[in-house]
């Protein structure tokens, strides 16, 4: 067994001290990596990452709790390849902080770790879509957590490929691609939170083909145009994809309205060759117009919740 580091801390229960710390790089030479930790159990801001080839494959918080606990990865995957740790801290706050200690490579896990192939465990739905874990392994995933799905956010079809977009819970978009509307395959997520707790709610995509929006440049696009809204159910905003929804940027200029409340669903009325936007606020779904996808006008037209 090879020990990597000592008990290592960054921030303390009253002053956040923000920031990255990495290990020296190793080779995976045992299958577990095992260590404790506590701390703050915000995913990817609170956190130990271990890094494979410049992604991040294995993921812990400290799972809101003061007290060091044990925990382990199963590295087995990447025996023999090298390897660096990263300790995050992108948090204030009474939980802004994370501690790890004990950081060993063995041969046995310290705690029990379920390897199953994605999509084959045993209580998993194969007919219905279902949202992956990719680094962070956890059984029964709560809101936030990787593998926990809720609201749809719509569906767009665009060179090919229909695209499933799904909440989880106001941390990030889930984002699959399927040629047949049958069998999809999960992307990572299109785009998370702009900052930690700013929240990026439901709502809808579009495809703008006509690029009325000026998001795509000379020989890009069309711009794949996402709307959401912020947990304050004030600000609107937009995230838009260059690339076909494989990367995706949000909008420099958010949010692009502050108006109750949230969910913006966004439609093309060809007709009359403009957007129209429906958003639930005050008891009422009003309807807004737009040229351009980015500056939008009331209709002076709602319809009653009741």
């Amino acid at each position: 067994m090879t020990e990597l580091s000592a008990d290592v801390v960054i921030g303390d229960f009253t002053t956040s001290t923000p920031g990255r710390q990495v290990s020296a790089p190793f080779v995976v030479s045992w299958p577990y990596l095992n260590f404790q930790i506590c701390g703050g159990d915000y995913e990817y801001k609170t956190c130990l990452n271990v890094v494979v080839n410049g992604r991040v494959v294995r993921t812990e918080t400290g799972r809101a709790t003061e007290r060091l606990h044990a925990a382990t990865f199963d590295l087995t995957d990447w025996l023999g390849q090298d390897a660096y740790l990263e300790l995050i801290d992108e948090a204030d706050g009474e939980w802004g902080y994370v501690r790890v200690g004990d950081i060993v490579l063995s041969s046995t896990p310290s705690v029990s770790t379920a390897k199953t192939p994605v999509y084959r465990e045993a209580l998993r739905p194969q007919l219905h879509f279902t949202a992956r874990q990719w680094a962070m392994h956890r059984l029964n995933p709560v809101e936030r957590e990787e593998g926990w799905l809720n609201d749809l956010n719509g569906l767009v079809f665009h060179d090919g490929e229909y695209h499933l977009f799904a909440q989880r819970w106001n941390k990030c978009w889930i984002h699959a691609v399927s040629n047949d509307l049958v069998h999809w395959t999960e992307l990572e997520p299109a785009f998370f939170e702009e900052s930690l707790g700013s929240g990026v709610q439901s709502g809808s995509c579009v495809v703008d083909v006509d690029n009325t929006s000026g998001l795509a440049g000379p020989g890009e696009g069309p711009a794949m145009v996402a709307f959401w809204s912020r947990n304050d159910n004030r600000s609107q905003c937009v995230s838009y994809s260059l690339d076909r929804g494989r990367t995706w940027t949000h909008y420099a200029g958010n949010p692009i309205m502050d108006l109750p409340e949230r969910d913006p669903m966004v439609f093309r009325d060809h007709r009359r060759e403009q957007w129209v936007m429906v958003l639930y606020g005050d008891d009422r779904y009003h309807l807004l117009r737009s040229d351009d996808l980015l500056h939008w006008e009331s209709l002076d037209s709602s319809i009653s919740d009741s």
